[in-house]
C-alpha cells in the first residue's frame, strides 16, 4: 500500500474510477486511499501496475504538451526572424488597449476607472496557470527536508484552516503525502488581515541556485522619471506564487 504515497490526488481519483469505485466530490487523499484499498477489485500488484500506467501516461502527455508549446513558440520566432515586416502580436497588447491620455485635459482617476470598466473581462480574476514554464527545485543529492509542526493557538488554527480550505477550493494546492515538509506561517498585515506564507529556509539551504540577472525593482521606476504617468501592477497574494506550476 505504500506505493500509493507517491501518487497525487488526481491520480488516486483516476485509479479509483478505473477500479469501478464511486468517487465523491471533495474527497480527501486519505479517503481515496481507503476507497481504493477496500474495494472489491483491489489486488495490490494489479493496482500498483495500474497506478504506474496512469502516472506514466500523464507524464508523457505533459511532456508532449510542453514540446508542442515549445514548437509553436519556435515557429513564431522563426516567422518573425525570416519576415521582419510580419510580427507576432500577443493576445493582450496593452499599447493598443490603452487610449491616449492628455494630462492637461482629462482627470487621471476618472480615466483609469473608465479604462478598468471597459476591459473588465480582460483583467478578471481566475484562469489557468501559465503553460509555458514549470518551476523545478533542484536539491541535488541532498535528502528531503522535513520540518516538524509548531504549536498554534486555537484561533490561529481556525484561521489557518480557513485559508487552506480556500486554497484547496481554488485548486492552488492539493493534499499529498511527501517526505518534504515546511512550516506554514501566518504573517499579520497592517490592515489587520494575515498573509499565509511558508518557511522554506531549510529547503532553500539545500537547493542548488539557478542564477538569473534581473533589474533592481527600485531602479525600474527611477528610470521612468521623464514620463508624465506611470503605473505598476501588483499580483494578488495567491497569484504571486500560483501562476506557475510546480514540477513534482
Amino acid at each position: 500500500m505504500s506505493f500509493l504515497a507517491k501518487a497525487r490526488k488526481c491520480d488516486l481519483e483516476i485509479l479509483a474510477t478505473e477500479l469501478g469505485a464511486q468517487v465523491e466530490r471533495n474527497m480527501k487523499v486519505i479517503d481515496l486511499k481507503e476507497l481504493i484499498t477496500t474495494h472489491k477489485n483491489y489486488e495490490e500488484t494489479f493496482v500498483k501496475d495500474m497506478l504506474d500506467t496512469i502516472m506514466t501516461e500523464k507524464a508523457e502527455k505533459k511532456t508532449k504538451e510542453l514540446e508542442l508549446e515549445k514548437l509553436r513558440t519556435q515557429v513564431k520566432n522563426d516567422l518573425a526572424t525570416s519576415n521582419p515586416t510580419t510580427q507576432y502580436k500577443p493576445k493582450l497588447d496593452l499599447l493598443t488597449l490603452v487610449p491616449k491620455f492628455d494630462a492637461s485635459q482629462n482627470d487621471i482617476s476618472l480615466y483609469l476607472v473608465l479604462f478598468e470598466r471597459k476591459y473588465e473581462s480582460t483583467f478578471h480574476l481566475g484562469g489557468e496557470a501559465t503553460p509555458y514554464v514549470e518551476h523545478y527545485t533542484n536539491t541535488g543529492d541532498n535528502p528531503p527536508v522535513s520540518v516538524p509542526l509548531c504549536r498554534k493557538s486555537p484561533a490561529k488554527k481556525k484561521l489557518l484552516r480557513k485559508e487552506l480550505d480556500d486554497l484547496l477550493e481554488k485548486g492552488f494546492i492539493e493534499e499529498c503525502e511527501s517526505p518534504y515538509a515546511a512550516l506554514v506561517v501566518l504573517v499579520p498585515k497592517p490592515n489587520g488581515t494575515v498573509s499565509l506564507c511558508v518557511d522554506y529556509r531549510k529547503l532553500n539551504a539545500n537547493t542548488i541556485p539557478d542564477a538569473c540577472p534581473l533589474s533592481r525593482m527600485d531602479d525600474v521606476p527611477d528610470s521612468n522619471f521623464s514620463l508624465q504617468q506611470t503605473c505598476t501592477a501588483n499580483l494578488q497574494a495567491y497569484s504571486k506564487f500560483d501562476t506557475t506550476r510546480v514540477q513534482v
